[in-house]
């Protein structure tokens, strides 16, 4: 049933049932995926691209987050044709595959944390007849690209959010903005924390765009680009993994473990304490503590001059009493906690027994 809705002084029609097409991946995306699929009397007609994992139905175990969802739910599903290109003839085999009529527009393409580019040609009223929405995690323009939830964390930004916006045909993440929410980032919250908080408040602000769509494309608004309100969030590199001591403050060490800590690691190199031979071993910070907690009280007794020890170097001091290794940081000349290490073929071993199998009656250690 269509009905008319009146907005500043403007009509257009107002579907209260939406035939929709919903392209995903992950788990951000799922969070979207489900609260669409659980309003049926909102998205009547429902059907999901999702990148083809090359999985068949005996490897179901291996199938993403969205194609098992899928799967679960009997959601009519496909792939597209290529690995790296999609293209309008994609959408049109998802019609046909979906039983939505190939002659006529669908209402909705919602797209979250899908990794391909939507071709400009469906981008038009002929294929889509009200809108191509995206949900982002970030305030845009604020970090455009690829990874804007692991900049938030590197940079210590306290504030975040989702932005849903129109899709353009030109380029990612610049599209008008019809719908903004912003939360605040918790100073010890972790990759995995963040990432959850935001795939839900996605699923809920997609959700809310599509109900009210009408006014909220009324309501747009183009991005301001003004000096310095532009930024973007490159893919994440694994050399990021490794401390440079002559450069790196405790903030940003623990703000890059907090941003890359689930999945890169945050690391260094130090003297094999079992080998007979001079050889280093990685070691990984596995949990660190915020700086705020350091016990100020050990670490003023432990401060002797560590000015011998090179700028590229630290050192590594335990903290038996509150379960603590701590490592100097030589750009600030300040010190960060951890509770929790991977070294070498040991698996994860809380300080006290790291450092009671590698200080060997040392007060310390070195770091590379």
């Amino acid at each position: 049933m269509i009905t008319i809705s009146k907005t500043r002084n403007l009509w257009i029609p107002c579907r209260r049932s939406y035939r929709t097409i919903f392209c995903g991946t992950d788990q951000f995306s799922l969070q979207s995926l489900i609260r669409l699929h659980q309003e049926k009397s909102l998205i009547t007609e429902l059907g999901v691209i999702c990148p083809d994992d090359g999985s068949t139905t005996e490897k179901y175990k291996n199938f993403g987050p969205v194609k098992k969802y899928c799967v679960d739910h009997g959601i009519p599903y496909t792939h597209p044709a290529s690995q790296s290109v999609m293209r309008v003839s994609d959408f049109q085999d998802a019609k046909r595959k979906f039983n939505m009529p190939e002659s006529e527009p669908i209402d909705v393409l919602a797209v979250v944390s899908f990794r391909y580019f939507i071709p400009s040609k469906f981008l038009v009223k002929d294929e889509i007849k009200l809108a191509a929405v995206n949900a982002h995690p970030s305030l845009l323009p604020q970090y455009r690209g690829c990874a804007p939830i692991h900049h938030t964390l590197l940079n210590g930004d306290e504030k975040t959010g989702v932005s849903v916006i129109e899709l353009s045909p030109s380029k990612m993440d610049i599209g008008s903005i019809i719908y903004q929410e912003e939360i605040d980032v918790g100073p010890e919250e972790v990759y995995s924390q963040l990432y959850t908080r935001l795939a839900a408040l996605g699923g809920d602000m997609i959700l809310k765009t599509i109900k009210n769509l009408p006014d909220n494309l009324l309501n747009k608004r183009d991005q301001v680009e003004s000096s310095g309100s532009i930024s973007y969030a490159t893919k994440i590199k694994k050399d990021i993994s490794k401390i440079d001591w002559s450069k790196d403050t405790s903030t940003q060490i623990y703000n890059r473990w907090r941003a890359i800590g689930d999945s890169y690691r945050v690391l260094c190199v130090t003297q094999d304490p079992f080998s007979q031979q001079p050889e280093t071993v990685r070691l990984v910070f596995r949990n660190l503590q915020h700086p705020s907690k350091n016990n100020i009280d050990f670490l003023t007794k432990a401060d002797h001059d560590w000015s011998h020890i090179p700028k590229h170097q630290s050192v590594l001091i335990h903290d038996k009493s509150t379960k603590t290794v701590y490592f100097k940081c030589n750009a600030d000349s300040s010190w960060l906690g951890c509770k929790q290490l991977h070294f070498q073929c040991k698996g994860n071993v809380d300080a006290n027994t790291f450092a009671a199998s590698t200080f060997d009656k040392k007060d310390h250690i070195i770091l590379e």
